[in-house]
């Protein structure tokens, strides 16, 4: 790449991703669209992020590198879009891999959809080690993804996953700072108002799951956000106001609830190896828990594919 304005500014925020930085970054660099500037904002790291990252900027020019005190995602992003020079900005996350062809394809829908103002697309979640789980199921056109948004159903465009023309971000004034941590869902929403959204059905992000470590205090406050930005949303529409309803409070998965629900999704799927893994970390945590060996045995069950598989296990545990 020559030092002419690249075509695509990645930004992304570090913190404390030393055991997956390898990899997101090399998904990044290995892009087969190559124009683009690579912003990394370092958001106070104490786990050797920065030092890694350091050893990147000395191997790859299109890579600029900000080290700052831990400020939170929000006011990151929207450094990175003031000091961005890409016509489209794409976001990345510091544990994600993007698939080779991310940027080439994003890049063409948004070539011949110019009303489109933001296209994620299909993800395939993996854990913490990166065997897959399962795909998501990300709706494409976007009828469904507004109706999802207007209805506070999160995450409908997979963050990471989306890019925008930069002059859309701009033009809706970037992230609105006091409504994190559902800063992406208002950016959606308010995006909507200027132009179309979209998700692309190829898999184009590999989304990493991790044990929920997200307390019920923050989750609380998402959901107050995210209550706040739909009201907005609705009254801006001529909608009036949305029922009371339709936000409840979404309970916390604990660990054992997590690994639960990637081991049922992943056999559900076909990813026997996965799911084996999960339900076999149950099963050594909670060895002596009838409750757990049903649960294994019931999902086993579930999958036609590995239906003999199942019925040998639930034969031999009689």
């Amino acid at each position: 790449m020559d030092s002419s304005t690249p075509v695509i500014s990645v930004i992304m925020p570090v913190f404390n991703s030393l055991r997956y930085l390898d990899e997101a970054v090399n998904s990044i660099l290995q892009q087969s669209f190559r124009d683009f500037e690579f912003l990394i904002f370092d958001d106070g790291s104490t786990d050797g992020s920065l030092k890694k990252l350091q050893q990147y900027v000395n191997k790859d020019k299109r890579i600029q590198l900000f080290a700052r005190e831990h400020r939170g995602l929000t006011i990151l992003l929207n450094e990175g879009l003031k000091k961005a020079r890409g016509k489209y900005i794409a976001r990345m996350d510091s544990d994600d891999i993007a698939l080779i062809n991310r940027f080439e394809t994003q890049l063409t829908f948004l070539a011949q959809n110019p009303e489109c103002v933001a296209v994620g697309s299909e993800i395939l979640r993996i854990d913490p080690e990166g065997l897959p789980i399962g795909i998501k199921g990300q709706p494409t056109k976007h009828e469904e993804i507004l109706q999802a948004l207007l209805n506070g159903k999160g995450g409908i465009i997979n963050h990471p996953s989306a890019m925008f023309p930069r002059a859309a971000l701009e033009k809706i004034g970037g992230y609105r700072c006091y409504l994190e941590p559902a800063e992406d869902f208002d950016l959606f929403v308010r995006l909507s108002e200027i132009g179309t959204l979209a998700n692309l059905p190829q898999v184009l992000i590999k989304y990493r799951l991790h044990c929920q470590r997200t307390t019920n205090r923050r989750r609380d406050i998402q959901l107050e956000k995210v209550r706040e930005i739909v009201h907005q949303a609705w009254f801006k529409r001529g909608m009036g106001a949305p029922p009371k309803d339709l936000l409840n409070s979404q309970p916390i998965l604990s660990p054992i609830e997590s690994r639960n629900h990637w081991a049922q999704t992943a056999i559900s799927q076909g990813y026997l190896v996965t799911g084996l893994k999960h339900f076999f970390i149950l099963l050594v945590n909670r060895p002596y828990s009838l409750t757990t060996w049903k649960m294994v045995l019931r999902a086993l069950m579930k999958s036609s594919k590995h239906r003999n598989l199942a019925n040998f296990v639930n034969s031999a545990a009689r």
